[in-house]
């Protein structure tokens, strides 16, 4: 596959005629269950603190999609997790849980009535790491999805992980990536992001870079590989949040702390 971005797309506003699409990929693992290098003195683990990241910046895209008291559908979500040997929907609401599919951001800010803070996805962690078969039902929703808004802002998938995948060997991986990134809009072909989070504080972090260091970590490679360039778009939400970005800076983190898996939320979702 190519990281490379087409001249010329990923224009498309996101909006009700035309919404977008945002794919959350959570890792469940078991070793999600250990402590978060840079979690602050309450020593979260991965796992509590990645879904309380997620449900605050769910929550954020829904505000941003509500004017007047009325929540516009300018983005349709999917969050999933994978664990043990299975791809989940992570939504907490039993209602949610049922859906096979893509809830609006009028359905989320639903299940949020009368709550204190937002809690759209539950903490789960355990087994092994099927990151293959999660890009392979991103890639599955996200080409269904296409189908129905053929001329809308192309998906976005959005990968959370703390390890290796355990399901499929490097070759099959890019396979499955490829087959996602096949998956295209008149406005561009969808785009995956990859955020690596560890309970090590000694080794370095990379944020969005635009080339990496010769890496020992062959997953860590892979997964800077198989990301995608950031769009202009999102370039300059980068740096408008004092983040220094480079042209051709890609959707992808090392490494990184609870703050650097806001920053890619934020800047990735378009």
């Amino acid at each position: 596959m190519s990281c490379e971005l087409e001249a010329g797309k990923y224009t498309e506003k996101m909006s009700s005629p035309k919404p977008g699409c945002v794919i959350l990929l959570i890792d469940r693992s078991n070793s999600m269950k250990e402590p978060w290098a840079g979690a602050g003195a309450q020593g979260q683990n991965k796992a509590v603190e990645v879904a309380n990241i997620v449900n605050e910046f769910l929550g954020l895209l829904v505000a941003d999609c509500t004017d007047g008291g009325i929540t516009r559908d300018r983005v349709h979500f999917l969050a999933l997790g994978y664990g043990g040997t299975s791809v989940h929907n992570a939504w907490k609401d039993p209602k949610l849980a049922e859906v096979n599919g893509f809830v609006t951001a009028a359905e989320l800010a639903q299940t949020q009535e009368g709550t204190a803070g937002s809690q759209f996805i539950d903490v789960v962690a355990g087994g092994r790491t099927p990151m293959g078969l999660a890009v392979k039902t991103a890639a599955d929703y996200a080409a269904s999805w296409v189908d129905a808004f053929p001329k809308s802002f192309p998906p976005i998938v959005m990968n959370i992980t703390d390890g290796a995948m355990t399901d499929v060997g490097e070759a099959d991986f890019r396979q499955r990536v490829h087959d996602l990134s096949s998956v295209k809009t008149s406005n561009g072909h969808a785009l995956l992001f990859n955020c690596h989070i560890s309970a090590s504080v000694k080794d370095p972090t990379y944020r969005f870079p635009q080339t990496m260091p010769a890496f020992q970590d062959r997953f860590a490679a892979l997964l800077y590989d198989v990301s995608n360039r950031l769009t202009r778009v999102m370039l300059a939400k980068a740096r408008a949040t004092d983040i220094p970005v480079e042209e051709g800076a890609r959707g992808y983190i090392f490494n990184g702390r609870p703050q650097d898996v806001v920053n890619f939320l934020n800047i990735g979702s378009g």
